[in-house]
Parts: C-alpha cells; sequence; structure tokens
C-alpha cells in the first residue's frame, strides 16, 4: 500500500514540476514577446487576411496558367507565418490581390508587395494620407519618394559583385474600407524590400518601437543590403506618424 502512495506522489510530483515547466517557458515567451502580441493583435483579431500580388502576364501564361507569386514575397509571407506560430496566431489563408473580394478588403489587411504587384496596394495607398510612396516611373528605376522633402531614394548596386541595396515602406492605418480594421503594408521596391519589410515588423525592437506601441498609425521607410540573394540587417531611415499632408503641386507635376 505504502509502495503504491509513494508512486503517486511521484507521479503527481512529476505533472506539478512538467506544469510548473511548461508556465515558466509560456511566461518567459509572452515576456518575451509581449510588444509584438499586443502589435499583432489589432492587426490579427478578431480575423484578418495577408494578400500578396499574383502576376498573371501573357509571357508568364505560355507556361503557367495558375500565375506566379514573386521570391520575395512568397519569403515575406514565410517570415510573417514563422513568427505568427511563436506567437500563437493561429493562421489565415492566402489571398490574391485580383481574385479578392469586394467585402473581404473590410477585414483586417496584410497587404506585401507594392502597387505594381499588389493591386490591393495601390488602391490603398491612393485613399490613405502619407508622405511616403513608391514611384515606378516608365524606362526608369523605382524609387521611395518622402513627399515632405521631396528627396529621392533609388536602390544601387554596391562594391561587392551581386550585392545591391533595397528600399521599403511599411505603413499602419485604419483601413480605408472599413475605419473598424487596420491595414499594414510592407512593400519594397523589389521582392527583396518586401522580404526585408517582413523582418523588420517581426522583430521585437521593431513592436517596441514608442510610435508602435502607442498604436498611433505610422509610415516608415527602411534599406537595406542584399548580400548572396538574401537580406541583411534593415536599417529604418524615417518613421514617422501618419501625416494628413499631400505632396506639394511641384512633386505631384514631376510625378
Amino acid at each position: 500500500m505504502n509502495d503504491v502512495r509513494d508512486v503517486l506522489i511521484n507521479l503527481i510530483a512529476a505533472f506539478i514540476g512538467l506544469l510548473l515547466g511548461w508556465s515558466w517557458r509560456r511566461a518567459i515567451r509572452r515576456a518575451r514577446h509581449r510588444h509584438s502580441q499586443k502589435f499583432w493583435k489589432r492587426l490579427t483579431s478578431p480575423r484578418f487576411r495577408i494578400v500578396v500580388g499574383l502576376f498573371q502576364d501573357m509571357k508568364f501564361a505560355e507556361w503557367e496558367w495558375s500565375g506566379l507569386i514573386g521570391a520575395g514575397d512568397n519569403a515575406a509571407l514565410l517570415e510573417l507565418q514563422e513568427h505568427f506560430d511563436q506567437l500563437k496566431v493561429p493562421r489565415t489563408r492566402l489571398d490574391y490581390a485580383d481574385r479578392l473580394g469586394g467585402d473581404a478588403r473590410k477585414e483586417n489587411l496584410i497587404l506585401i508587395g507594392g502597387p505594381d504587384g499588389n493591386r490591393v496596394t495601390g488602391e490603398v495607398m491612393t485613399r490613405i494620407s502619407g508622405t511616403l510612396s513608391l514611384v515606378s516611373p516608365d524606362g526608369e528605376s523605382p524609387f521611395v519618394l518622402d513627399s515632405t522633402t521631396g528627396k529621392q531614394y533609388r536602390p544601387e548596386r554596391l562594391r561587392d559583385r551581386g550585392s545591391f541595396s533595397d528600399y521599403g515602406i511599411v505603413v499602419l492605418a485604419p483601413n480605408p474600407f472599413n475605419p473598424k480594421t487596420h491595414v499594414l503594408v510592407v512593400a519594397g521596391l523589389y521582392g527583396y524590400g518586401s522580404w526585408a519589410g517582413a523582418r523588420l515588423v517581426t522583430q521585437e525592437e521593431f513592436a517596441r518601437n514608442d510610435l508602435v506601441v502607442s498604436g498611433t498609425p505610422f509610415e516608415a521607410m527602411f534599406t537595406v543590403d542584399v548580400v548572396d540573394q538574401t537580406p541583411q540587417h534593415v536599417s529604418l531611415v524615417t518613421m514617422r506618424p501618419l501625416s494628413a499632408k499631400r505632396p506639394s503641386p511641384e512633386i505631384e507635376h514631376r510625378l
């Protein structure tokens, strides 16, 4: 009888030990990601959609009828999904911009890629008041325009063979199709910029930024060096509250 009691006591002690260990690890994880949890909760609760662009140009249709997604956008998607798994955010289905129904635009949206590839990004950016925009002139390299200064930020090749820089923007705003929800734009001038943007917004350091913590709508521009076809350290160039200021007439004329 005493042997049975001892076994039960040991089993109960082991169970309590496992429970305490699990609770401790959970508490550590929550403390480590508490700012990220708060940031993503407003974007993923109760429902959200991740939207990427789908390339269905006739030159692609000859050998892939279903369309193509950019490699950089796909890498950005994987970065977000891995981060959501860490935060225990339920997975959502992937939506393609040109197949997104009208009512779906009213939900929380995470938009990957700029307006050239993601039509919904273009729809959103034309409906919010921001000072940072992605510009793709015909026959010229794309650039980020800061309308407060008129300065253009363009990618450039670095000294190392095969290395270059890219720029991108991150915008958090009330959803222009439904002010009760939010939209997050993560877009680079090229796919590497979108990939780097996803890495930026999944960093706890980014979530601890005072502007992000405040919950204020914001816009940010970043730059990244790309080496061996992989984004390296992502650096913020500027980050500011989303402004109602519009580009000056001379800048609009230049565009």
